[in-house]
């Protein structure tokens, strides 16, 4: 005959409530006595009600890409974002998707993450020059935006202190001897590097050295060849720099190469420093000082982020700026004294 709760109880020496908790798979009983209680209630018939393990939350990496970018434009930055994506996402036992998406698609591959009963949403930004900022508004599934600052509109941003690297970049150059600081970026638009260049321009008020209009280059991105087309630039100017600090470290690169061209030595004639700290740096000698963006923890950041919206409830707005350092190599020195 089946035992009923209240035997089961008396039998194991416990309270018909401290059975209940075990019928029903919740906590407050011992491992050992719960085991006990498991064995008397199988053994009567019963079936201990576990409950459904809930599926795990499920996220979106979208790298939007320009279609008019080739590939010898796009470094690493992407992939090391992606990468601390994927490292908080295994941490949080979430579910991870990865999808393209041009301005012609878009709309589309939104539309599919929200019928798709998609959790959240890291949207890599750094090729979206568009102002159609609203779109991103009270989007109905928690959303982030990594690499680019949608000002004015109300949506979680993640980038880099641009202004923070500046200052070192310019602090480092400052303390070597430079007072003669130029700046190469590109003619197009593409993430912070806009805001990077204000920045730039700040930070030598700052420190308190001159900023020369004339040492200000924007190169052609779309250009394959950047260092010739620095070289181009050169041309067109009277007189060159003792230093120059790029906006990434593509262009920093060109920029080594092309002097060496020109028959300057790096850093003796003109220090350089990169932006990004990429495997680019690497690749010149000597190796190159640079910017350090820790991209990885931009992409934990906003899986960080994303958890919370999708576990508070809430819909506040934050805007994450992260911080950056110097890593200095090869490329920088003091000015050479005529």
């Amino acid at each position: 005959m089946k035992m009923t709760v209240r035997k089961i109880a008396e039998a194991a020496g416990v309270s018909p409530a401290a059975v209940s908790l075990v019928l029903n798979d919740k906590p407050g009983v011992r491992p050992e006595l719960r085991a006990q209680i498991t064995d008397l209630l199988l053994q009567n018939g019963y079936s201990i009600r576990k409950k459904e393990e809930a599926a795990p939350k499920r996220i979106l990496y979208l790298y939007y890409r320009d279609p008019s970018w080739t590939p010898y434009m796009r470094n690493e930055f992407s992939t090391r974002v992606m990468e601390g994506v994927e490292h908080a996402c295994r941490q949080k036992q979430y579910s991870l998707s990865i999808a393209n998406a041009s301005y012609e698609t878009l709309n589309r591959v939104l539309e599919d993450a929200q019928n798709t009963s998609c959790d959240g949403i890291v949207f890599l930004g750094t090729e979206y020059k568009h102002r159609d900022y609203q779109r991103f508004e009270n989007f109905p599934v928690p959303l982030v935006v990594v690499d680019r600052v949608f000002s004015g509109c109300s949506v979680n941003c993640f980038s880099v202190d641009g202004e923070m690297g500046c200052y070192q970049a310019l602090s480092h150059l400052k303390e070597l001897g430079h007072t003669n600081i130029g700046y190469v970026t590109s003619q197009q638009e593409y993430g912070t590097h806009l805001d990077t260049e204000i920045n730039f321009i700040h930070m030598l008020e700052k420190l308190e050295l001159p900023f020369q209009k004339e040492h200000l280059y924007h190169l052609d991105y779309f250009q394959k060849d950047l260092q010739k087309n620095f070289l181009e630039l050169l041309s067109q100017r009277s007189s060159l720099p003792t230093a120059i600090v790029a906006g990434n470290d593509i262009m920093a690169a060109a920029v080594v190469f092309a002097l060496i061209q020109k028959g300057l030595k790096v850093p003796e004639d003109i220090s350089v420093v990169g932006f990004d700290d990429s495997n680019v740096c690497h690749m010149t000698s000597p190796a190159m000082s640079s910017v350090h963006i820790n991209a990885e923890r931009l992409g934990e950041l906003s899986i960080e982020r994303l958890h919370h919206l999708m576990t508070s409830g809430t819909h506040d707005i934050q805007r994450t700026y992260l911080g950056t350092s110097l890593s200095l190599r090869g490329t920088t020195a003091p000015p050479r004294k005529d």
